[in-house]
């Protein structure tokens, strides 16, 4: 039998429960702050409710899963004549949308321990309905793992739509060392790739900068103080591509559990005036996570999250570098004609 206990606030789950947490969801953040820092910088129209799952034998979570209610302004969706019929009707003033993802959705609805998993989605199902008898709920936005879930439409006469999407997957160690690992791609992506670490070496002018510690990091570096001390706070490392006294780029390395680094480019340079391509960013950082003896899988990051598509030959460039992606299905329902699409 699955229990589930809730949560209406990130900072109300118990610190216990913290740190096998940081276990279950080790393949999505690097540590469980990510989601707190998710929580206290959304919105004020969102509100987040928190999903712990336990076996009856069982003191320490098996499952999580997040439902994220936003708040719709009517004003904002309804058409002309709606308003000028005087006050809005109840169920117009106060449109809801639930949207069912953990992080950015690249495990779908929740995270599960493995053996659980089936007892774990199937509690799923009760907690969804709870939220679909609401009269305030009137669309649901739902993701899930291609063919993990059987989605339902909660409502008889409803408005649907699916998409699928591509998350990029992260890189497993599959050799000892980056030169093994070059080695296996195709020999026109070798070549590309070697051109491009030739160019710079050649040049003279380009420094690759390596910082253990953030607090040795050059001064200069084109980001916030407040975003150095978080990830100081974190324990990260970060790479740079300098020239002079110009960082022309970098990327931010999070070590996360059981071998799981994140890694995040930030290029400063002009689009139309680019040393450093982006190429060279996700080699950078496959060179660093071959060096790493605990590194297992690196997982590359965008704006904090992981890199999600909407077609798949989106991911070529990707797959040239040895990655693979995982298919989620993103569904939205409505049964409000005046709710088109998710917000």
């Amino acid at each position: 039998m699955i229990m589930v206990q809730k949560y209406h606030s990130i900072h109300e789950i118990d610190v216990e429960f913290i740190p096998a947490l940081e276990i279950l969801l080790q393949e999505e953040i690097p540590y469980f702050d990510k989601l707190v820092q998710e929580h206290d910088e959304a919105p004020v129209e969102h509100s987040f409710t928190y999903f712990l799952f336990f076996g009856h034998t069982q003191n320490t979570p098996i499952g999580f899963a997040q439902a994220r209610v936003t708040t719709i302004h009517s004003a904002g969706v309804l058409p002309w004549h709606k308003k000028m019929l005087g006050p809005l009707s109840k169920k117009n003033k106060n449109l809801k949308q639930v949207t069912w993802k953990v992080f950015d959705g690249g495990s779908g609805y929740g995270v599960f321990d493995s053996r659980f998993y089936r007892s774990c989605r199937d509690k799923m199902n009760s907690l969804l309905h709870d939220y679909e008898i609401r009269p305030e709920i009137q669309a649901e936005e739902f993701y899930c793992i291609k063919g993990s879930f059987e989605v339902k439409a909660p409502w008889p006469q409803i408005q649907s739509q699916k998409f699928e999407q591509y998350i990029l997957e992260p890189y497993m160690k599959a050799h000892k060392t980056y030169p093994e690992y070059l080695s296996s791609l195709k020999k026109e992506t070798q070549i590309d790739i070697k051109s491009q670490w030739k160019e710079i070496n050649q040049s003279g002018e380009i420094k690759l900068g390596d910082y253990p510690d953030l607090s040795e990091a050059p001064k200069y570096i084109p980001l916030s103080q407040d975003k150095i001390d978080y990830w100081q706070a974190h324990g990260a490392s970060l790479l740079t591509f300098e020239k002079d006294l110009e960082i022309l780029g970098c990327v931010i390395v999070l070590q996360g559990k059981n071998g799981n680094i994140f890694f995040e480019s930030m290029p400063f340079e002009s689009q139309d005036e680019m040393i450093i391509h982006d190429d060279l960013y996700i080699q950078y950082a496959l060179l660093k996570f071959f060096e790493m003896d605990s590194a297992k899988k690196a997982h590359i990051l965008r704006n904090g999250e992981k890199l999600l598509f909407n077609h798949p030959d989106e991911i070529d460039y990707f797959a040239h570098q040895g990655f693979s992606v995982r298919t989620i299905e993103h569904h939205y329902f409505s049964r409000c004609p005046y709710l088109t699409s998710p917000v």
